[in-house]
């Protein structure tokens, strides 16, 4: 495993993955996209653990990051607390939810933003299911 680095609105998240990030082909790179999808948004620390009992990728750590971070506009603590699941034995420093507290003050679009469908138009409402396209 390598770890990679994911930038989520300026927030920067370690995220691992396979080895093979770029591969190399006839002197070109190619770059893979792989879409994760979620059917609803975890609303709890238990719901976002169930979910990430049926992802196993780096793919899907990055979709269970962001449905957190849409949470919590509604409910800080528990989207801090998602967080604290997701880094696993180390947990958000204070000047780490400083950081997130900091961005989303009045910008609770920029996590929504992520997902398909999500546009200025329809004030970034996600198409159904939520989905998210990951390319590395």
């Amino acid at each position: 495993m390598v770890l990679g680095i994911l930038l989520v609105t300026g927030i920067i998240l370690l995220v691992a993955y396979e080895v093979g990030f770029l591969k190399l082909i006839s002197g070109r790179i190619v770059m893979k996209r792989v879409t994760v999808t979620m059917d609803k948004l975890p609303k709890s620390v238990l719901e976002l653990k169930s979910e990430a009992e049926k992802m196993h990728s780096p793919e899907g750590t990055a979709i269970l990051t962001i449905a957190a971070l849409c949470l919590y506009p509604e409910n800080r603590d528990e989207s801090l607390a998602m967080l604290d699941y997701l880094r696993g034995p180390r947990p958000l420093s204070i000047a780490e939810k400083q950081f997130i507290r900091d961005r989303f003050m009045d910008k609770d679009y920029v996590p929504r933003s992520y997902f398909k469908g999500a546009t200025p138009d329809n004030d970034y409402t996600p198409d159904l299911p939520y989905e998210l396209e990951v390319i590395d």
